[in-house]
């Protein structure tokens, strides 16, 4: 019986210590005034803003189904809409539509 116990607790300890190590992820939505700001974090999310939905998938960030490219780890996702315009930052970088082939 003791012995499930401490296979349970180190389960335990190592699931944390796996989430802490990847930083883990996290969506939020925020608006204040005509900034509304959808951000995504670590390696998987998805935020729906009004009518755009940003996803970050398997290291690659989506706006309305549409690649924007790859993205580092445990990377920050910005979308943001202010005043009509609309812009993703990935790590603070702006992030524009990849060239096509």
């Amino acid at each position: 019986m003791m012995k499930s116990a401490y296979l349970a607790l180190l389960f335990s300890v190592m699931c944390a210590a796996a989430q802490a190590q990847d930083g883990g992820n996290s969506s939020s939505i925020n608006a204040s005034g005509d900034q509304h700001v959808a951000t995504i974090r670590g390696n998987a999310g998805i935020a729906q803003l009004d009518d755009d939905k940003i996803e970050l998938l398997q290291r690659v960030v989506y706006v309305n189904g549409v690649s924007y490219g790859a993205v580092p780890a445990n990377c920050e996702i910005k979308f943001i809409v202010a005043n009509g315009k609309k812009t993703l930052y990935v790590n603070g970088k702006p992030r524009t539509l990849p060239a096509k082939p």
